[in-house]
């Protein structure tokens, strides 16, 4: 899938200041999961994997502490931007993928993206994903 589509799928739900509700890092950063707020009962999960690189970088004077003892009101990530890039390296083809949240900056690089829309996740952060509708791909 060429850059332009994946960033369409991305644009089609439109992200600009909704809540980030879950950035998760697995498998020693081969895998990255982020969900963000939709509409009050769908949110977006997008998924990246096959990771080279990944980048988080808190802005380092406006954090307000231990993201782990907040609540889902004091939680100060929200979407600004999503860019989707590419790249080769050593002949091997990667997305590059920037995401603005304010106070946190992140760079995936990554063999594969792919992005769902979930039934919304519960704030205290417990329930599974549930699967509604595939974009792109398998489910997150």
């Amino acid at each position: 899938m060429s850059i332009l589509d994946i960033q369409k799928l991305i644009n089609k739900y439109p992200y600009v200041d909704a809540r980030a509700k879950k950035l998760e890092c697995n498998y020693f950063s081969d895998e990255v999961t982020l969900v963000y707020e939709n509409s009050d009962d769908v949110d977006i999960c997008c998924k990246f994997s096959g990771c080279y690189k990944t980048v988080f970088d808190h802005n380092k004077f406006d954090k307000l502490g231990a993201v782990k003892n907040m609540n889902y009101g004091q939680m100060p990530y929200f979407m600004f931007d999503i860019n989707i890039t590419d790249i080769l390296v050593e002949k091997e083809h990667f997305y590059i993928c920037k995401i603005d949240m304010g106070l946190l900056e992140v760079e995936i690089w990554c063999k594969n993206i792919i992005v769902n829309r979930i039934k919304s996740i519960s704030t205290d952060g417990k329930t599974c994903f549930e699967f509604t509708e595939s974009i792109e791909g398998d489910s997150c």
